[in-house]
């Protein structure tokens, strides 16, 4: 496997090859009820896509505005740039994203359900239904949810372990763009 950064390198080898792995436990947007893997990923969400700014960012093309700059990049990339490259070999439809197909559009296909409601047994193979489920049916616990404060020890925690992550990962790719190991 290669790796950018020896960061990387130390956190693939801590979670594929010591003898006691570890398996993060999935987290939770209580905002968007977007999934994660792991806190990191969602202190990054909480960061790029919920940390209020004054700032507007609004995409050039269609006028959308976006939470933060990063989240319009990504805005720009994936409305307007990317290319649906990836296929799915059943019925051939394309997405943009192979997390897309792999995750959310092959569980059409064999009726696994993703995502469940959390104030009612319902299932759903995509968060965006889920999403308008709770609007719909569960209007006062929906916002609620979203009325809940951001914990500012997940900003907090995300600002400056990221900006130790980014010092030591550029210095490092610098040095050494690629990591290699077999």
């Amino acid at each position: 496997k290669i790796f950018k950064n020896s960061y990387n390198l130390k956190k693939h080898n801590v979670t594929e090859h010591t003898e006691r792995k570890l398996t993060p436990e999935r987290q939770q947007c209580k905002l968007c009820g977007t999934w994660y893997r792991h806190l990191a990923g969602l202190k990054t969400h909480m960061k790029n896509i919920h940390e209020n700014t004054n700032d507007e960012h609004r995409c050039h093309i269609c006028s959308k505005v976006s939470t933060t700059e990063r989240a319009l990049k990504r805005h720009i990339y994936l409305n307007h740039k990317c290319v649906r490259k990836f296929k799915c070999s059943m019925c051939l439809k394309a997405f943009k994203r192979g997390q897309d197909l792999r995750v959310k559009h092959i569980s059409l296909h064999t009726g696994e359900a993703l995502y469940t409601c959390p104030n009612c047994p319902m299932t759903f193979a995509s968060s965006a239904n889920l999403y308008k489920h709770r609007q719909r049916l569960h209007k006062m616990e929906y916002e609620a949810d979203r009325q809940q404060a951001i914990p500012p020890h997940i900003i907090k925690q995300t600002k400056t372990s990221t900006s130790k992550v980014r010092s030591f990962g550029v210095s490092n790719a610098l040095a050494n763009p690629q990591i290699v190991i077999n």
